[in-house]
Parts: C-alpha cells; structure tokens; sequence
C-alpha cells in the first residue's frame, strides 16, 4: 500500500467520528433554538410584567405624597357679594397645591380623590346668609346664618366630603342677595385633600 493510501486512512479512521460527532452537535445546538426561544419570551414577559408593577407602586408612592389643602378668608369685614355669586375669598391662610384661585374664589382640584370642604358663614346685623358648597355646580353642603337685631352672634358651618376629578372646580355660592355679608374669620372657606386616587 502506498503512503498516500496509508494516509488518506489513517485520516479517515481518526478525524471521521470526529466530523461526525460535531455535526450531531450542531444539529443538536439548533434544534434547540425554539426551546431557547421560547424560554426568552417566557423572561421578557415576566421583565415586562415587572415593570408594569413597578410602574403602579411608583404611581401609589405618589399619590400617597400627593398634599393639597386650601383655607381663605375675606380681608374686608363686612363685605359685598353678588346675588347667587361665588364668594371670593381674597386672603389666603394656605394654598398647598395651588387649588384655590384669588380672583375667582374657585378651588380646581389638582388632582382626583376624596376631598373634604368645609364653609363658614356669618351675617350681619339685621340680615341672613345662605350659602352653598357647590361641585361643578350641583350643591354637596350648605351653610345658613342668620342675625336679627339685638340677637347674639349665630354663626353657620356647613361640611362636604365628596369625590372631585382633576380640574372639577368647588366653590361657596350664595344662594340670595345678602348684600353685606361679615368678613375675617367669620365667612371662610377650606378643604383638604384626604386621599388622591391611584
């Protein structure tokens, strides 16, 4: 036999089962691509799903930090308002948020929740006040005073908790012509957020 042949044999014998061990394993390496694939959209839909709750206990951390709370008075003691106006509070205690509005008298709600609101309000001499807590214009509470001559002072209060959405705006109204009403601390208005929505 040659040395030609006696090589080509040799190489045969030896690198043979080689070759053919390794094109088992790549047939093998790619017949598990689908399993890979799979196993790879399994943990890319778990990240995803991560995320998402990551993303809600962001969400509540927030709404949980959220702080709104409002109290205004009048300056002016007595003071005129409009019949069935909206009584404008021009002097502001507290303002956390920026809902309540100077010149308008309206409180926006920053953000949606439960609120509570509360109104205080006092006649003068010889008159009566009604005036309503108002939601998007449908009355949620009401206050009522009234002052006849030589009486003691009567002082009403009226409260509201109620559910507003982001930019719903709340107010107090008077119901009539009270011409004159009293100023300072006696006529006020104030709310507080309790709990923002999620």
């Amino acid at each position: 036999m040659s040395w030609y042949l006696t090589t080509m044999l040799l190489t045969l014998l030896f690198l043979g089962p080689v070759a053919f061990c390794e094109g088992k394993q790549l047939q093998k390496r790619s017949d598990d691509i689908p399993a890979l694939k799979t196993v790879v959209e399994r943990h890319s839909q778990q990240m995803a799903d991560m995320i998402a709750e990551l993303t809600a206990v962001k969400a509540e951390l927030n709404a949980v930090k959220t702080n709104v709370a409002f109290h205004a008075r009048h300056s002016s003691d007595p003071f005129s308002v409009a019949s069935q106006g909206t009584i404008v509070y021009d002097n502001v205690v507290t303002n956390i948020g920026d809902g309540y509005d100077i010149k308008s008298g309206i409180f926006t709600a920053p953000v949606s929740g439960t609120y509570v609101f509360f109104a205080n309000c006092m006649a003068v001499v010889g008159t009566s006040e009604e005036a309503y807590i108002t939601l998007g214009g449908v009355v949620v509470g009401a206050c009522y005073s009234w002052e006849p001559q030589g009486s003691e002072i009567h002082q009403g209060a009226g409260m509201a908790t109620v559910h507003v959405l982001k930019g719903q705006a709340v107010r107090v109204q008077l119901l009539e012509n009270a011409e004159n009403v009293r100023g300072g601390h006696w006529n006020s208005f104030s709310g507080f957020l309790v709990r923002a929505d999620f």
